[in-house]
């Protein structure tokens, strides 16, 4: 059996670490090694990871001054010994079957990426989405264009397993979007085949004080700056049509604009730039019969005074 490396990045996650460590030393599949990474946290997390490390010799773990997420996953890449990659993050969990479902659908069908269903967990309620409707086989064409489309998809590295080898691309350092970078950077210059499990598997918890819920104008800059390296990407991609690119771009413009806070001091700035992306784009994704409602409705709100359109905009959202 082959070596599966499952890394996982760690700040301060001391309240929720041993049920994301206990969910992966009790799998099935047994040929893994767990790499911790401790970003140089300041709570207890060094102490629970070195714990872990001195009962089971398949815990690795690793320190660094913070550097954030993406240098966490790449360090993690660098230091690991498998054949196969699984990233999952330190406040998540994962079923006692995961990596050897993942693994398998992987191995037998020959693809260097498998995925599966994953479940939103918020407090005590598990909203499980549907990204997968069967097993079987996918091509990266199509998982691509979903994702770039808002259905129901996430470019998530999680809820997946990677072939080592297959990975030419590492993670860039960006607060929002890094995800999707690193897999649209992988995907786009040759149409895979991706292995699908339907059951879900993976628990995606959100916290309140995550980051993603704070909405600082230079960390909602990067869901722009990602944006425009994939706009990049598409002119010569044989895999990415620019039509979408655009939809994904006017969405992230819409996102950054509707969610950063009025009293950043950089909010302005930040505003001014989504709004020449929104005047940019809006006519191409709205004739884009492949673009959501939703987005289509943006578009025709984002005709609207600035103040109106983000009240307006708000309200169906709701």
């Amino acid at each position: 059996m082959d070596l599966v490396s499952v890394i996982v990045p760690v700040y301060n996650g001391e309240t929720e670490l041993n049920r994301c460590i206990d969910s992966i030393l009790n799998q099935t599949y047994k040929e893994i090694e767990l790499i911790l990474i401790d970003d140089g946290s300041t709570d207890s997390t060094n102490e629970i990871c070195r714990n872990y490390a001195a009962r089971d010799k398949r815990v690795r773990v690793l320190h660094q001054c913070n550097k954030g997420v993406a240098a966490a996953r790449n360090r993690g890449m660098d230091e690991s010994r498998g054949e196969y990659i699984a990233f999952i993050d330190a406040s998540d969990y994962v079923e006692p079957d995961y990596i050897e479902k993942l693994y398998l659908a992987c191995h037998h069908n020959h693809c260097n990426l498998s995925m599966c269903n994953y479940a939103e967990v918020i407090g005590d309620e598990i909203d499980k989405a549907l990204v997968v409707t069967r097993d079987g086989l996918m091509s990266s064409r199509e998982l691509l264009e979903d994702i770039f489309y808002g259905r129901d998809i996430e470019g998530f590295c999680w809820g997946k397993i990677w072939k080592k080898d297959f990975i030419k691309h590492k993670f860039r350092n960006y607060r929002y979007c890094e995800d999707i970078l690193f897999f649209v950077e992988n995907f786009s210059h040759a149409n895979e085949r991706i292995a699908t499990v339907k059951k879900t598997m993976y628990y995606y918890v959100r916290q309140k004080n995550s980051v993603t819920s704070k909405r600082r104008a230079i960390d909602l800059k990067h869901t722009l700056d990602v944006a425009s390296i994939i706009a990049k990407e598409s002119r010569n991609s044989p895999v990415i049509k620019r039509k979408e690119a655009y939809a994904m771009a006017l969405n992230y413009a819409f996102f950054a604009y509707l969610n950063v806070n009025d009293e950043d001091p950089y909010a302005r700035q930040l505003k001014k730039r989504c709004l020449r992306w929104i005047k940019r784009l809006r006519g191409y994704v709205f004739w884009d019969y492949e673009s959501s409602i939703k987005t289509k409705i943006a578009c025709f709100l984002s005709l609207l005074p600035d103040g109106l359109f983000k009240s307006v905009y708000s309200l169906i959202k709701r």
